[in-house]
């Protein structure tokens, strides 16, 4: 398939952001660390969330494969 097929068929409302910090000496203690996990964790979590909130149920699936897909 040529890319502007595939361009075309995702329309995806979504965008990567990266941003390149630097750091230098960073002292993290363990809990520091599994604060920031945590932190981490809740956003990806909240965001997979609103993603699969998004997600339409095929016509050829019935409710109960579709929860359980989710």
């Amino acid at each position: 398939m040529a890319n502007e097929v595939l361009a075309q068929e995702a329309e995806i409302d979504e965008q990567w952001y990266e941003d390149a910090i630097e750091l230098r000496g960073v002292h993290l203690n363990l809990l520091q660390i599994k604060s920031a996990f945590r932190e981490y964790e809740a956003l990806v979590r909240a965001e997979g969330d609103r993603i699969i909130s998004k997600l339409v149920k095929p016509s050829d699936m019935n409710d109960e494969e579709f929860v359980s897909k989710k």
